[in-house]
């Protein structure tokens, strides 16, 4: 990891385990691989600049029939970020995601999302070295996302503490 005064890097790499049962479509019965890189930029001290891509590999995944085939997966986002307050934050974050699903024996398909996600948040002192940060956003589908009308609101809650 690095870390300046304006940029901070941190790549993360996970093992997604299997936790849903595939033969009614949830999870895919299989362990992933997931590799995220993200970059952060201060661009002044009220904006901040994010960016994140990355993959996730899942081999042999099972559909509800039990056929498999190797996925690949990848995501895209950035965001700007705008310090109202040192504790409030506007955010605006692009996010783009490809994944494969399997279709039949070694057969597989992709589909991209896109959406716009515009929310708020804001830090809450709990403690010493402890802050609760509730936020919220609206999705928007964008391009072939848009067409299906895929929309929601995202609820945030995040309990930031010190470790070390």
């Amino acid at each position: 990891m690095m870390n300046t005064d304006m940029i901070s890097i941190a790549p993360r790499l996970s093992l997604i385990v299997p936790s849903g049962d595939y033969k009614k479509g949830f999870g895919s019965g299989v362990a992933a691989l997931q590799f995220n890189q993200a970059v952060s930029i201060a661009i002044s001290d009220r904006w901040t600049n994010h960016w994140n891509a990355g993959f996730t590999y899942t081999p042999n995944a099972k559909n509800a029939t039990g056929e498999t085939a190797s996925l690949f997966g990848f995501n895209f986002g950035t965001s700007m970020i705008y310090n109202v307050t040192p504790k409030t934050n506007l955010l605006c974050e692009f996010v783009m995601n490809s994944n494969e699903s399997v279709v039949s024996q070694d057969v597989k398909s992709a589909a991209s999302t896109y959406y716009l996600v515009p929310g708020i948040r804001h830090a809450f002192k709990a403690g010493e070295e402890t802050e609760i940060v509730p936020g919220i956003a609206a999705i928007l589908g964008l391009g072939p996302s848009a067409e299906n009308h895929e929309r929601g609101v995202f609820v945030y809650l995040s309990i930031e503490s010190k470790l070390w």
